[in-house]
């Protein structure tokens, strides 16, 4: 299964959330632009706490 959504981080930021299922292993990468660059996370595992990791990015002021 594939699940994509554009989400909105906690800091304001937009982000595209995608999320892969497999019988290996679930994986999870945030796509988000921070500054005019992109950045990329990638998890594979237990996506509960990689989502809590990933939606705490913000820009350094």
């Amino acid at each position: 299964m594939r699940a994509e959504e554009v989400v909105t981080l906690p800091s304001g930021l937009p982000a595209l959330r995608w999320e892969l299922e497999s019988q290996f292993a679930n994986s999870v990468e945030y796509i988000v632009p921070i500054k005019g660059n992109i950045v990329l996370l990638s998890g594979l595992g237990d996506v509960s706490r990689f989502d809590g990791v990933a939606r705490s990015l913000r820009p350094l002021e």
